[in-house]
């Protein structure tokens, strides 16, 4: 979540620090399926998802903003709902 006080967007991101082949390969995975590669070939972090920003204003109520947060999560969960099969079934090809 990035909260900047005026407006919140929420993203998936991801780190490279400590990973192995295995999950390096579903990260490349997740790249190509979600057409977002990582500028540097020795990246440390990369948001292959963002969600639009939402706009906070001062008239904005509680349940106006948890709504807003709602369907940003529901953004997330549709692009994790797409990518997973995706990823799974390219880990499946690559078992011997």
């Amino acid at each position: 979540m990035n909260n900047e006080g005026e407006r919140f967007n929420s993203w998936i991101s991801l780190s490279h620090k400590g990973a192995d082949s295995e999950l390096m390969s579903h990260f490349e995975s997740l790249f190509k399926h979600a057409s977002s590669h990582p500028k540097r070939a020795n990246w440390a972090y990369h948001v292959p998802f963002s969600t639009a920003d939402c706009i906070v204003d001062e008239e904005m109520s509680e349940d106006e903003l948890f709504q807003e947060l709602d369907k940003q999560l529901e953004k997330l969960m549709k692009f994790e709902a797409r990518i997973a099969p995706l990823i799974i079934e390219d880990a499946g090809q690559n078992v011997l």
